[in-house]
């Protein structure tokens, strides 16, 4: 289990709104989105796959690269809508 600062984009280029939850396939709240999409996650895994949500619903999904590096400043993750 890793813990890793992270960058989240959706991908029409805007970031998830401030708050907004990073939880993993259990439900389990693994972040908070804060400002410009700077996420500090923890407890994830490589190849993990993350939803983030607001407004009580799933609004997108990612996946963490196959290996995780914890000398990386931040690592950029694009987030798919669901919609």
């Amino acid at each position: 289990m890793k813990k890793l600062f992270v960058v989240i984009k959706l991908n029409n280029g805007k970031t998830p709104p401030f708050g907004a939850s990073v939880r993993n396939e259990q439900n389990r709240e693994l972040g908070i989105i804060g400002e410009d999409g700077v996420t500090w996650i923890v407890g994830v895994s490589p190849q993990e796959k993350l939803s983030v949500y607001w407004n009580g619903e799933k609004q997108c999904y990612l996946e963490l690269p196959n290996t995780l590096d914890p000398t990386a400043n931040m690592l950029l993750l694009p987030c798919t809508l669901t919609y």
